[in-house]
């Protein structure tokens, strides 16, 4: 599956609407990242305003990482920011003509109030590092999804490759 931006847009997302009412699993997927400043997976998704999220940036040719939150619409970093280590078999792609970084495997790893994200098996999470999600604003259930942006209109793009999601 290809998620892309379109030509007049910077970003682009999409998520499985029956997934809505999950809780506590873990969202699997291999990717291909063929350009733009990053992507996200996104778990516990109930609206645009309402989801956990794993945050990959495209930094400098470089990787990071945060575990992030949507909240009634306020975007919240729930973990540090960690850099991740790419092999250099696998270019992090800059522009939308760059090679693509292939086989990436990422994952979301939700639970009550906590996540864990993985890149090219490294890890970062919210778990130890504070409260977590405010458990009355924000749901612990919730469906799965994939977003794409970028700076530059029409140039964000990932292929999804494999999707797996395991129940805790």
């Amino acid at each position: 599956m290809d998620l892309a931006a379109k030509s007049d847009s910077t970003g682009g997302s999409l998520y499985l609407a029956p997934s809505i009412g999950w809780s506590n699993y873990t969202f699997s997927a291999t990717v291909d990242w063929v350009a733009g400043g990053s992507f996200e997976l996104l778990a516990n998704y109930r609206d645009a305003s309402n989801y956990m999220f794993c945050n990959f940036k495209n930094d400098d040719g470089g990787v990071t990482m945060q575990v992030e939150d949507y909240e009634n619409g306020v975007n919240i970093a729930l973990s540090p920011i960690v850099s991740v280590s790419v092999p250099i078999s696998a270019p992090i792609p800059v522009s939308a003509g760059a090679d693509a970084t292939h086989d990436i495997p990422v994952s979301i790893s939700v639970g009550g109030l906590y996540a864990t994200c993985s890149f090219n098996n490294q890890i970062v999470t919210n778990s130890g590092v504070g409260q977590g999600r405010t458990a009355l604003a924000a749901p612990l259930t919730g469906g799965i999804g994939f977003s794409v942006n970028d700076r530059a209109p029409g140039t964000a793009s990932v292929i999804v490759k494999s999707v797996d999601v395991v129940q805790k």
